[in-house]
C-alpha cells in the first residue's frame, strides 16, 4: 500500500505547483 501510494506522489510534493502555498514551519518542526 505505501509503496503504490509513493509512486502516485509528485516529485517534490508539488511544490513547482503555481497554487503551492509554503506551511509556515519547516519539516524539521513537526518531525519530518
Amino acid at each position: 500500500i505505501w509503496t503504490g501510494a509513493m509512486w502516485e506522489k509528485k516529485a517534490g510534493h508539488g511544490i513547482d505547483d503555481p497554487t503551492f502555498v509554503q506551511p509556515r514551519r519547516g519539516m524539521s518542526a513537526i518531525g519530518g
